[in-house]
């Protein structure tokens, strides 16, 4: 029972399933099996109550061996419980006003500029809009070609866009190649370019390979420094993707393990 109760709201709605299964199963079969000895069965020699007691008996120990497997059914069900009940969720979620929400919050600089208290109240946001997923393979969407402007960030380093004092425009930007693709920080005439490679590892994780860094002031490349091996990497846990929508806003949000910090990101090519 303790395993049921482990598993939360699923395990305890799965072992209600199981259980009124099996007592509209089991209390007509009782029901049958005592007229069966009522009328001359195998317990039709004993008389009254004696009968009735024999019967129920017989009933309670068949129930008892029940219990473990109705235990493991429980267990088994969980699963499949769980999913309906994240179907549930995701149905009740207004996932644009989710999004309007966390864009306001967010404020115009990536989000470095939020409280502490702002910064909590945003990632619980993101929470509840991660949990309405429409993806099932997030990690394996195309983002082929794409653009994607920085939203929010609970990240202080310099993936946020901020340089110094200030926060520049942070923008991921996709290869044609589905391979390789570049987080681009760009305030005033000020570019600089991280350029990377990624590739699936799983339906929701992407490993990504930092390739070269350079800095540009307006279109005049003034450094460009390749990685030297074993080049650094890093894993993005994908947590939400509307890609396979083709909305033209669509809205992307991942973690770094690593950090736990969020980054949350819009379409805007």
């Amino acid at each position: 029972m303790d395993r049921v109760k482990s598993l939360g709201v699923a395990g305890t709605l799965s072992y209600v399933a199981v259980e009124t299964a099996f007592w509209a199963v089991a209390l007509p079969a009782a029901f049958v099996f005592y007229r069966f000895v009522d009328d001359g069965g195998v317990l039709a020699d004993v008389d009254g109550n004696a009968k009735i007691l024999g019967s129920s008996l017989a009933f309670i120990n068949i129930v008892r061996a029940f219990v473990p497997l109705r235990l493991a059914a429980a267990v088994a069900l969980a699963p499949a419980t769980e999913k309906v009940l994240a179907t549930f969720a995701k149905s009740r979620v207004d996932i644009e006003a989710l999004k309007a929400a966390i864009t306001t919050a967010a404020g115009q600089l990536n989000g470095t500029d939020r409280s502490a208290r702002q910064t909590a109240e945003l990632l619980d946001s993101i929470t509840a809009l991660s949990a309405a997923n429409p993806s099932a393979a997030p990690a394996r969407d195309d983002l082929k070609g794409s653009v994607w402007r920085l939203v929010f960030t609970d990240s202080t380093g310099n993936s946020s866009g901020k340089i110094g004092p200030f926060a520049g425009v942070v923008t991921q930007e996709f290869d044609a190649d589905g391979v390789s693709y570049a987080n681009v920080v760009t305030l005033g005439p000020l570019v600089i370019r991280l350029d990377a490679s990624y590739s699936a590892t799983s339906s929701t994780t992407l490993r990504v390979q930092f390739e070269a860094i350079s800095v540009a002031i307006g279109s005049v490349r003034v450094l460009r420094k390749p990685f030297e091996d074993p080049k650094p990497r890093g894993t993005w846990d994908m947590l939400f993707s509307e890609v396979a929508s083709k909305k033209p806003n669509a809205w992307r949000i991942l973690r770094i393990p690593e950090t736990k910090n969020v980054f949350v990101l819009e379409r805007i090519a």
